[in-house]
C-alpha cells in the first residue's frame, strides 16, 4: 500500500501543473522519465539516488547545485525527507485511496 494514497493525492495537482501525462506514467510504473530540462532532471536524478542509494554521489550532487543552486538543494532534500515520513505513515497505518479509489499504483 505503500505510496497509493499520496499518488492519489498529487497525480491531479501535477497534471493541472503541466507535468506531461508521458511523464506521471513512467514514474507511475517505476520507470526513469524522458525529461527535457536540466533542472527537472537534477531534481530527479538527486531524488531517486537518495532513495535507491541512501546517498548522492558527487557529480549527480553538483549538477543539482548547478542547477538549483544550495539553498534549493536543501530544501529538495528536506522535502523528499518529509514525503518518505508520509509515505512511511500511510504505510503504517494502512491508509488507502478515498472513497474505496482503485489503487492507481501497479502491484508491487
Amino acid at each position: 500500500m505503500l505510496f497509493r494514497s499520496e499518488w492519489h493525492a498529487h497525480e491531479e495537482p501535477a497534471r493541472k501543473g503541466g507535468v506531461p501525462p508521458e511523464v506521471i506514467e513512467d514514474i507511475r510504473h517505476g520507470r526513469t522519465p524522458r525529461l527535457h530540462r536540466d533542472d527537472e532532471q537534477a531534481v530527479y536524478d538527486f531524488a531517486h539516488a537518495l532513495h535507491a542509494q541512501k546517498s548522492v554521489p558527487e557529480p549527480i550532487y553538483r549538477r543539482a547545485l548547478d542547477a538549483l543552486g544550495t539553498l534549493a538543494v536543501v530544501e529538495l532534500t528536506a522535502i523528499l525527507g518529509y514525503y518518505t515520513m508520509m509515505a512511511m505513515t500511510l504505510a503504517a497505518h494502512e491508509i488507502l485511496p478515498p472513497n474505496g479509489a482503485p489503487s492507481p499504483l501497479p502491484p508491487a
